[in-house]
């Protein structure tokens, strides 16, 4: 995790997006245009390394690649 939002209160929308496609669509748009807040500096970041493939395999036993975000294709 590099980053999140603040929360969004729901309470504050249109009921509507708990059912209706379009008020779902004005929904994700609210919530990916929100400022991200940053945890790491731009110079972590670029010391960051890529995880080694015997680690990724053990952090993610018994997870369901199919569906998951961010699928590795290897």
């Amino acid at each position: 995790m590099r980053g999140y939002t603040r929360p969004l209160d729901l309470s504050t929308l249109d009921p509507a997006w708990m059912w209706d496609e379009s008020a779902t669509n004005r929904l994700y748009k609210k919530f990916y245009t929100r400022k991200l807040i940053a945890l790491l500096t731009k110079s972590i970041e670029k010391r960051l390394n890529p995880v080694g493939e015997k680690i990724f395999e053990a952090e993610t036993i018994g997870t369901d690649m199919s569906w998951v975000f961010g699928n590795r294709t290897d």
